[in-house]
């Protein structure tokens, strides 16, 4: 797991006002920014694992929650990513099938029952067969990392498709 910047002051701030008042606009600037700092910092095991060309994956919104919103902030920093690092991207990998509460209103406790079996592969993938990832490494994209549960669900989801090999990666921790 990696994040980019403390979740605090200015960062903080920012990820709230992108995720509850919808001012998305400045995400992109945020993110661009982030990306070109910190490719100069000293993480050369994520470099490494970066050159295996791992597939771009965002923790997906509940559809509810998506329509309410107007967008996912994880596919907002994931396809930042992507395009950044020319690595490839999908939401059409796992879904969430359980609308849960704001992990940001829960305790630690609450979190892990938060999470519990909200994530599935979508149907798309299913089709694909028993073990459609098994030669393939997977980069987790999400916002914030406060406890790890809601990345640790989407790579269990990714574990039961087969990828062996999965890092995440949040603005802030």
């Amino acid at each position: 797991m990696v994040s980019a910047w403390e979740y605090d002051g200015v960062i903080q701030t920012a990820i709230k006002e992108v995720k509850y008042r919808y001012y998305y606009a400045a995400f992109d600037s945020l993110i661009t920014y982030n990306l070109s700092f910190y490719t100069k910092q000293k993480q050369k095991l994520f470099f490494k694992f970066l050159q295996s060309s791992p597939i771009v994956i965002p923790v997906p919104l509940h559809p509810k929650r998506q329509r309410l919103r107007g967008f996912n902030q994880a596919a907002i920093i994931g396809k930042a990513i992507a395009k950044s690092w020319q690595l490839r991207f999908s939401d059409k990998i796992i879904e969430r099938i359980i609308n849960t509460r704001p992990q940001a209103e829960l305790n630690k406790q609450q979190r892990l029952q938060n999470m519990t079996k909200v994530f599935s592969p979508s149907k798309y993938v299913n089709k694909l067969g028993d073990k459609p990832l098994a030669e393939i490494t997977c980069l987790v994209v999400d916002d914030v990392w406060t406890t790890g549960t809601t990345v640790t669900a989407c790579a269990q989801v990714l574990r039961e498709l087969g990828c062996q090999n999965i890092w995440a990666f949040t603005l802030a921790r």
